[in-house]
């Protein structure tokens, strides 16, 4: 779920039609700590991490060295009626890529 205040609702809801979903290794694991407290908006997460930025199909990111990376095309998003300030975005995977150590 996404708050409206977000750099990233603003992204889906004003031309960006794709997502990628990763789940992070021990190795990209710091990734999260700089995404749920920096925004987009105003810093490069992948330059402040380290993290290595792979150019999706979709033309948006997924993270090398995640464990699996999802490619979503956005189908839509509805908000959450117990939690008003927040909608959740849904969509189609498009490619999947696995971690191959």
């Amino acid at each position: 779920a996404v708050a409206e205040p977000r750099y990233t609702f603003e992204c889906l809801t004003k031309g960006v039609k794709a997502y990628s979903v990763n789940i992070v290794s021990e190795r990209t694991s710091k990734f999260l700590d700089v995404a749920g407290y920096s925004t987009g908006r105003n810093v490069d997460k992948f330059e402040k991490t380290g993290a290595v930025k792979i150019p999706g199909h979709m033309g948006v990111p997924t993270i090398e060295g995640s464990l699996l990376s999802y490619e979503c095309e956005l189908l839509g998003s509805s908000q959450i009626p117990f939690k008003s300030s927040h909608y959740a975005f849904y969509g189609r995977v498009i490619k999947i890529f696995k971690l191959i150590e």
